[in-house]
């Protein structure tokens, strides 16, 4: 048995989700030459990478992910 729920925040954060999970490696990847290249602090990589990684997945969750909206 299946309850129909209706679309809430926490449905579309789910969602979301998925398209962070299978996005992130994308965007982290290509931050490890510069890193090491100019010996960025580790905080800064992380919080680019991090703000990053977030935008890019809700801008592809939105027109693959939930191409009806």
């Amino acid at each position: 048995m299946q309850i129909e729920a209706a679309p809430s925040t926490w449905t579309y954060l789910g969602d979301a989700w998925d398209a962070l999970d299978l996005s992130h490696t994308l965007i982290i990847t290509p931050l490890l030459p510069l890193w090491i290249k100019f010996s960025i602090p580790a905080d800064v990589i992380i919080a680019f990478g991090l703000t990053a990684s977030v935008i890019f997945a809700w801008r592809v969750h939105e027109p693959i992910f939930d191409p009806g909206i």
